[in-house]
């Protein structure tokens, strides 16, 4: 698949569960990933508001689970009820990890889990060592069947 086509696919299955919140239910999306990598500038994107704290550099802006309950207008008179979680960045390595796992667990169920990663420059090199750690500690989290079952997008 292509770059454009991925993005496409993407944006589809967030617009899928994002319009389900047109019928009365609330939707969940968890955000996670590393440090640095535009977690909280990607929830304020999905939002249409700027609901998260973010900044320019690698460095850790988010540093405890943050909740945000926005309603989004997607329709004229219709709007979508989101609630949106963006975490702390994830590291790989579960002793440094620890505590956001710990927050990750407060989570009791969610519509769509967001896993992002930043594939320019310098990220790219990094992403083969820091995916499947990021991916294994959320599977402890949430449990291998809720990974597979909820097909968890890369972003």
């Amino acid at each position: 698949m292509s770059d454009k086509e991925n993005t496409a696919d993407l944006a589809n299955r967030i617009n899928t569960v994002v319009r389900a919140g047109l019928n009365g239910k609330k939707v969940t999306i968890v955000l996670v990933g590393p440090a640095g990598v535009g977690k909280s500038t990607l929830a304020n994107s999905l939002l249409l508001k700027h609901v998260c704290n973010t900044g320019s550099s690698v460095r850790a802006v988010t540093t405890h689970l943050q909740r945000k309950e926005v309603d989004i207008p997607l329709e004229e008179d219709r709007k979508a009820l989101v609630e949106m979680y963006d975490s702390p960045g994830l590291s790989g390595r579960k002793s440094e990890d620890q505590r956001t796992l710990e927050q990750l667990k407060t989570i009791k169920s969610f519509d769509l889990l967001l896993i992002c990663f930043d594939l320019q420059a310098n990220g790219s090199r990094f992403f083969p060592f820091l995916c499947p750690p990021i991916v294994e500690q959320l599977a402890v989290v949430y449990g291998h069947n809720v990974l597979r079952s909820r097909a968890p997008a890369l972003c």
